[in-house]
């Protein structure tokens, strides 16, 4: 049996974390991988590499990551399948926006934008993916019409990789997006945390939430 391999390259919030999860990982005789080496071997038969730090690392601040991935994955793999996802650049920056206030931003989404734009320009990673992967065949879907309807996003991928949908009943959630107040009060906590010098963010959140072990923890700590 001859090896295929299709690659998903993101972008990030387009649902990929749903799909791999509920599909991907799920579906009998398809080999999914995730964190593999570009230097990996696909097993026999359809190989599916889905990771959307192709498409860019959330914490790393330049794009240029972006093209050398991409440029990679053309010369160790020239006739993959390629998938990318897209997705309104407005929402898009807002949705990594929330990323980066959970993982200790203290910046305004104002103040943020400047890199968020830098690094996520919808526009550009299109006419970088077509660049790249003018000769392959090529699947582009976006998350607009993947909100509207998982499944019908979900049975077109599988069209292109050509394998059955197999008949999964999804039991991981979407990704929901935070609230303005969620965004203020993890903002107005990080705030917290550095001028207070803490380390453990979730033990701070477990006192705030009133849990007795976190409590004492965090007495022991001081």
């Amino acid at each position: 049996m001859r090896k295929e391999i299709i690659i998903h390259v993101g972008m990030p919030r387009t649902g990929t974390t749903y799909i791999q999860n509920n599909y991907f990982k799920q579906t009998p005789g398809l080999h999914y991988h995730r964190n593999a080496s570009i230097e990996f071997e696909p097993l026999s038969g359809k190989n599916i590499w889905s990771n959307e730090d192709f498409s860019g690392k959330p914490y790393i601040k330049s794009k240029w990551d972006r093209y050398s991935n991409y440029a990679g994955l053309k010369r160790r793999f020239p006739d993959a399948k390629m998938i990318l996802g897209l997705r309104n650049q407005e929402d898009l920056h807002r949705s990594m926006y929330t990323l980066f206030i959970k993982n200790g931003w203290i910046k305004s989404f104002d103040e943020a934008k400047e890199i968020l734009e830098y690094k996520y320009n919808v526009k550009e990673v299109k006419e970088l993916f077509l660049e790249v992967f003018e000769d392959n065949e090529k699947y582009i879907y976006h998350y607009e019409d993947f909100r509207r309807d998982n499944l019908m996003i979900v049975q077109e991928i599988y069209d292109f990789m050509e394998i059955d949908l197999p008949d999964i009943i999804p039991s991981k959630p979407m990704n929901v997006g935070w609230t303005e107040k969620q965004i203020t009060f993890f903002q107005n906590t990080n705030k917290l945390i550095n001028k207070l010098h803490l380390s453990d963010k979730k033990l701070f959140l477990d006192v705030l939430a009133g849990k007795k072990e976190a409590k004492e923890a965090f007495l022991r700590k001081r």
